[in-house]
């Protein structure tokens, strides 16, 4: 004679029955389920990043742009930027493209007399520790720089690549 208090061991077919009706329902309620990757689903909900979704894409005129990002803690030594520099070479030798952002394929205007020369933020040349650290500097101080190309600690940095082509693969 079984004198368990135990539920589980008293009504095991109830319980069983139970736990067979639960798991069929969700079973059947996960069809339901289905899963959006476009991006204007994703942001109806919220109309700041709607409106600034809309803005970005009205400027690139249906090109493609593709964001490569990097940390490390080595971005502005000679060896970091030496990689920063072939990586976006590699990228721009692909069909389609209409330009490259990097620290090494960026220009800022230096000013020289009334004009204005276009100089690139990392020389091509081999660099000094100093001039080095005067391109760090540069980069997480300004306004246009920072927090846009190189984060504020100068660990990330970002490449920035524009096609005129679709580069899905589905």
């Amino acid at each position: 004679m079984n004198t368990s208090r135990n539920p589980f061991v008293r009504f095991p077919e109830i319980l069983f029955s139970t736990f067979l009706f639960v798991i069929t329902g969700m079973i059947w309620q996960s069809t339901k389920v289905s899963i959006d990757s476009d991006p204007m689903s994703l942001l109806e909900s919220d109309k700041r990043h709607l409106e600034t979704y809309e803005r970005i894409s009205s400027f690139l005129n249906n090109d493609t742009a593709l964001v490569i990002s990097i940390e490390s803690d080595q971005i502005f030594t000679s060896t970091g930027l030496d990689h920063i520099r072939k990586i976006s070479d590699a990228i721009t030798s692909q069909d389609g493209l209409v330009d490259v952002k990097s620290l090494t394929h960026s220009y800022k205007p230096v000013r020289k007399g009334l004009a204005f020369k276009m100089v690139p933020f990392v020389p091509n040349a081999k660099l000094t520790e100093k001039q080095i650290a005067s391109i760090r500097e540069f980069s997480v101080t300004h306004p246009l720089v920072r927090n846009i190309m190189v984060s504020r600690d100068g660990k990330i940095t970002l490449i920035t690549a524009t096609y005129k082509r679709d580069l899905r693969t589905s």
